[in-house]
């Protein structure tokens, strides 16, 4: 008998026992143990009610967290409302990366900073109006963060 007639032959055992075990599976009524327990029915399929009386249901209605009539509710909901609104949040600002100076002590010349008018120079680990430059790399690479926002600029010949 050659190899692949055995495999074939067990392959198709195997499928025809896949088959089988799912459709057995399926057939069953699935027991969780933490599900509740099943709802109890007649004989003839249909479920028992409970008679609820006019007033629970009226008390259910008022009590409901929804308004029939789809208006704005009376209160606002979420946390209240102390004082004047928050200031918004300052614009970020719109940075130009002018140069970059590569040697021992590493530096940039950066416009568009908050409070300073002009360019400005820079060196890692600085701070000027919100903004720190995180990194400069050998290859001229600078990452700057602040107001939430990272920027990165590229020299020009890397960009292309």
């Amino acid at each position: 008998m050659s190899r692949n007639t055995v495999l074939g032959g067990a392959s198709i055992v195997l499928a025809t026992t896949a088959i089988l075990w799912c459709a057995w599976n399926a057939a069953r009524p699935l027991r969780l143990p933490w599900a509740a327990p099943p709802i109890p029915s007649r004989t003839d399929g249909s479920v028992e009610v409970a008679a609820v009386s006019d007033s629970e249901v009226a008390s259910a209605i008022r009590a409901a967290g929804f308004r029939q009539a789809r208006s704005l509710a009376p209160m606002s909901f979420g946390q209240p409302v102390t004082g004047a609104p928050p200031a918004p949040e300052p614009p970020k600002p719109s940075l130009a990366l002018v140069g970059v100076v590569l040697g021992r002590s590493r530096t940039l010349l950066l416009t568009g900073i908050p409070g300073s008018p002009g360019a400005r120079l820079l060196t890692q680990g600085d701070t000027a109006g919100g903004l720190r430059v995180r990194s400069i790399s050998s290859a001229g690479r600078v990452i700057i963060t602040g107001y939430d926002t990272v920027w990165t600029f590229r020299p020009p010949e890397e960009q292309k």
